[in-house]
């Protein structure tokens, strides 16, 4: 038994991990495995604002995927059907962000009137990755999972602005940690 669930726990933080191995080492890439679960957020304080966006980045107002994210975007504007799944969705919202180089996508939030466990997990990275245990491809999704709110990056691997948002939602992890451990 205890082995079962060890190889449970390192298969969770293996999967929790973004994949440094399709980055090319470009871009920093946040793991957020050290939170777990258990952390709630504030989608508000997830959302990029204009003066986070980098020099040559725009909001857009339209719905950006790239054609081979199409499913991505369908998971979001079709996630009321996965309510037995994951809950009932108490908040949605996304930003489409434009950059230079074809650095394009959206960042998806969304928040549940129900906590994430491990076969809801589960459930979102067989639906993002293809029932992939890992991103399959350059421009496969990352996505967070927390508390109750899952956020998705439909960004390239290598988008510059992707990092930043990563990044913040890291350091908001980070204080939060610092200030329940006081």
């Amino acid at each position: 038994m205890k082995i079962c669930i060890l190889i449970l726990m390192t298969t969770f933080l293996i999967s929790c991990s973004s994949s440094q191995s399709l980055t090319g080492g470009k871009t920093e890439h946040y793991h957020f495995n050290q939170f777990g679960f258990s952390k709630t957020i504030d989608v508000k304080q997830l959302t990029l604002t204009e003066a986070e966006l980098l020099e040559g980045y725009q909001f857009e107002n339209e719905a950006l995927a790239r054609p081979d994210a199409m499913y991505v975007l369908a998971f979001y504007e079709g996630i009321t059907a996965y309510a037995s799944q994951f809950g009932r969705v108490t908040e949605k919202s996304y930003q489409s962000v434009r950059g230079p180089d074809g650095d394009m996508g959206m960042i998806m939030y969304m928040t549940f009137d129900r906590t994430f466990d491990a076969a809801s997990y589960s459930h979102v990275k067989n639906i993002l990755w293809r029932n992939g245990k890992t991103p399959s491809s350059y421009d496969s999704p990352e996505f967070c999972v927390s508390a109750n709110t899952l956020v998705v990056w439909c960004l390239p691997m290598q988008s510059r602005i992707k990092q930043v948002s990563q990044k913040k939602l890291y350091s908001i992890f980070s204080q939060t940690n610092l200030t329940s451990s006081r």
